[in-house]
């Protein structure tokens, strides 16, 4: 289920880079040393979160997490995936804004992780027994105790081939629970949040392989749940307004692209009115959505970066970053690419098929793009 995003093979292939001279410390045992470096202001799949008091956000690239200051600037990781060999994904602030959850692989290892920003090391709260399924969407109670997170593991059931449920751990004893919830039977669930008066929200799919589906909230200790959006709403990754009145998720507009809308919540967690269209962008990336602390704009990703906008829409603004990364690693000696002479007859090599004909006398070959006969 996880990208596997290692760092063996050259990153100048890959994006602009600075490829280093040789390092001058040699050992006999490792020779020649060269390093690598890359500097990136945009990614692929940017997940992020913004801090509790609105000042930093961490987002995952390359395989770790990295902090930046709110307004943009140089990044700062706070993982090490070359060291680790690790894919680090999804972070999310603790109300404290001294710890961060996040999914990842490590060292073979995946499940959920906790990382403290005063040591700089991650311990592992959760380790899936199966490596097809996964925890993620982790969300922090308001009070920092409780982390509810999306658990999926395969099925034996004829009827599905997943098993999802909203898992509730304890931070500090790791002791965890599945949240009951009844009346919806058969449903795949994920995106739980959590929602002021000690309720959690979250998003039903009718099947594990749609992006969106309808939003539910439901005690944070278990009961019947109810509806907040309608059922013809496909709406993924909601998250709330501090005060709860209001809700912004994704979802498709009328092109099929995918948006940032905003609704009005009521006193009952129902949605009121119409929702409102706040982006207009060709690519939005479906990870995150995050509210300001006061409640008057959004952050989310698009386009492969970060952008902020009013929560009633408007001109985005981006978020500039730059993250850099280097590695050192054995220097590579390459032999010198010889070319043959024109018309000059030279052994082929890469056959890309080989069949022996009936009375075994010739080999039919595929190589350089032709079927070639050979004695």
């Amino acid at each position: 289920m996880f990208r596997q995003l290692r760092f063996t093979l050259p990153f100048c292939l890959l994006m602009t880079s600075t490829c280093g001279s040789p390092s001058a410390a040699q050992t006999a045992a490792n020779g020649p040393q060269e390093t690598i470096a890359i500097r990136v202001s945009e990614g692929t799949d940017l997940s992020f979160d913004l801090s509790p008091d609105g000042r930093s956000i961490v987002f995952d690239l390359l395989g770790q997490l990295w902090l930046v200051p709110a307004q943009g600037g140089e990044a700062r990781p706070i993982t090490n995936a070359v060291r680790d060999t690790a894919e680090d994904l999804e972070p999310s602030f603790a109300p404290d804004g001294r710890r961060v959850v996040f999914r990842g692989e490590r060292n073979g290892r995946t499940g959920l992780w906790l990382l403290s920003l005063d040591s700089g090391s991650p311990r592992q709260l959760t380790q899936l027994s199966d490596p097809d399924g996964f925890d993620r969407d982790a969300a922090w109670s308001p009070d920092g105790r409780v982390i509810a997170f999306t658990h999926a593991v395969p099925s034996s059931s004829a009827n599905s081939k997943w098993r999802t449920a909203i898992m509730l751990l304890d931070v500090a004893s790791g002791n965890m629970r599945e949240l009951s919830i009844t009346d919806i039977p058969n449903a795949f669930l994920g995106n739980p949040v959590w929602v002021r008066g000690g309720k959690i929200a979250f998003v039903v799919r009718k099947a594990p392989n749609e992006r969106g589906g309808r939003i539910w909230i439901v005690s944070a200790t278990g009961g019947p749940a109810s509806f907040v959006t309608a059922e013809s709403l496909q709406a993924h990754a909601p998250t709330f307004t501090a005060d709860g009145r209001r809700v912004a998720y994704f979802a498709p507009d009328s092109d099929g692209r995918t948006q940032v809308w905003v609704q009005e919540i009521d006193a009952n967690n129902t949605s009121v009115g119409s929702p409102i269209r706040v982006t207009n962008h060709a690519d939005v990336t479906s990870t995150r959505i995050r509210w300001v602390p006061n409640g008057s704009a959004l952050l989310y990703s698009a386009n492969g970066r970060l952008w902020k906008i009013s929560a009633s829409g408007g001109q985005p603004t981006e978020i500039r970053f730059t993250a850099e990364l280097s590695l050192t690693r054995l220097r590579r000696a390459l032999p010198q690419a010889r070319f043959p002479e024109p018309g000059h007859q030279e052994p082929a090599r890469g056959f890309m098929g080989l069949a022996l004909s009936p009375d075994g006398r010739q080999i039919g070959v595929l190589a350089l793009g032709k079927l070639w006969t050979i004695p």
